[in-house]
């Protein structure tokens, strides 16, 4: 960085102010048995990995109502799909994980999680906001 350049500053995630409609941030990790969408058509893989998933703190589930192994419907202003549930204490509350990126013919619905992501850019580099969303998770 050049002298005089001043330090990147800190920038709220862009869905903060949807934090009431829209209670919990999302994570869109990679799969165990997959790399983003690739490997998909290699159906082993997708029977180890267990299907397109949402995993959620226990205490989460029970305030919103959601039952481990049962299918709800991931939301935002973007759109939804349908992913498993899986509660997980491994999971922080107010945090929804979506393990993969699944074809959509292989996904409840024909939908996957990218029907919820936006595709604005960051402020520095332009890179992806996939981190930078928010949901709400309803059962079925």
């Amino acid at each position: 960085m050049a002298a005089g350049a001043q330090l990147p500053g800190y920038e709220p995630p862009g869905d903060t102010e949807r934090a009431g409609l829209y209670p919990f941030y999302l994570l869109t990790a990679p799969a165990h048995f997959a790399l983003n969408s690739n490997f998909g058509q290699l159906a082993p893989l997708r029977e180890r990995e267990g299907g397109p998933q949402v995993l959620l703190n226990p205490d989460d589930c029970r305030k919103k109502g959601l039952v481990d192994g049962t299918l709800a419907e991931v939301y935002n202003q973007r759109g939804s799909c349908l992913l498993k549930v899986r509660a997980s204490s491994d999971v922080p509350p107010g945090v929804a994980v979506a393990p993969g990126v699944w074809w959509c013919q292989h996904s409840p619905g024909k939908r996957n999680i990218n029907s919820v992501i936006g595709d604005e850019l960051t402020d520095l580099g332009g890179g992806s906001t996939f981190y930078d969303h928010r949901v709400d998770i309803r059962p079925l």
